[in-house]
């Protein structure tokens, strides 16, 4: 019988097809309760005011996202972030779990505020995220502190099972939503 920490064993879940010592090391930010979170950092090679927060879908985790984070800052896209949210990541303090509605919310708030604090000139944001991180980032989006957004990027959203976007066989792509 597995115990509950096998449950969640990222690595069996989402095994990572390049060296992890590939992967940007992890930086940690402070949230507005104190915690210390982590999240990777992609830079543009060229000085960019663009940040792209990309958001994990769930029971995943940053690293699973580091070929197409590479590949955008690569292309000068944009300076790449991959947050692991609460519960998520290689260390969580209570794996999978968050104190309150909206805690999540508040969490890629907080990152963006560090970016800002890190910042030396004008910030830009992109919000995108992959299945229930798409739905995180619409959220964050439609809320009132998100007038530093940009764009939103919805990657194979995932907005619950009973609805409308859910057809059998529908496939679907990205869906990239211009907010200013």
């Amino acid at each position: 019988m597995s115990s509950e920490k096998d449950a969640f064993n990222f690595a069996e879940l989402f095994p990572l097809k390049f060296p992890a010592h590939e992967l940007p090391p992890l930086e940690f930010y402070t949230t507005r309760g104190g915690a210390q979170l982590s999240f990777r950092c992609y830079p543009t090679s060229v000085p960019c005011e663009v940040h792209l927060i990309l958001l994990h879908g769930s029971a995943a985790h940053s690293a699973y996202l580091h070929a197409f984070a590479h590949y955008l800052s690569a292309q000068q896209v944009a300076n790449v972030y991959t947050p692991d949210l609460r519960g998520h990541g290689p260390a969580p303090e209570r794996r999978g779990d968050i104190d309150y509605i909206d805690q999540l919310e508040h969490d890629v708030l907080d990152l963006m505020e560090h970016i800002k604090q890190q910042s030396s000139s004008r910030v830009q944001f992109i919000l995108a995220g992959h299945s229930s991180g798409a739905g995180l980032a619409l959220r964050i989006a439609s809320g009132e502190q998100a007038k530093d957004i940009q764009q939103l990027i919805l990657i194979a959203p995932y907005f619950g099972h009973n609805t409308a976007m859910v057809k059998k066989d529908a496939g679907g792509g990205p869906i990239l939503i211009r907010l200013k």
